[in-house]
């Protein structure tokens, strides 16, 4: 939850919800400072809220990761002393095919 409270973070999650994006490229579109970028990147990774989506190594011999966000919305609720959290993950096209595809020959 408190990683979630900082408006980096979530600049940073809603920005790679639907495209897998660079550090680099994170920090532009959100114009978010270098060191604050890479921290929040550490901070997402630690609470399961960002995924390494693929390695990138260039021409050149250089490595880079691109990162997407496991979640595509969070809901929290707190009623006579309790918290609700509601969490729907994020799932790309080729997954939810694959899903569908699955739930559709268990049904046969």
């Amino acid at each position: 939850m408190a990683v979630l409270a900082d408006p980096y973070a979530r600049r940073m999650l809603e920005s790679v919800v639907f495209k897998a994006k660079s550090v680099p490229d994170i920090m532009r579109e959100c114009n978010i400072p270098m060191t604050s970028a890479y921290r929040r990147v550490k901070q997402l990774l630690d609470a399961g809220l960002l995924k390494v989506e693929r390695l990138v190594i260039t021409d050149a011999g250089v490595k880079y990761e691109l990162y997407r966000s496991n979640v595509r919305a969070i809901g929290v609720r707190f009623e006579a002393g309790a918290l609700e959290i509601d969490v729907s993950p994020n799932i790309g096209a080729a997954e939810r095919m694959a899903n569908f595809f699955f739930f559709m020959k268990a049904e046969k």
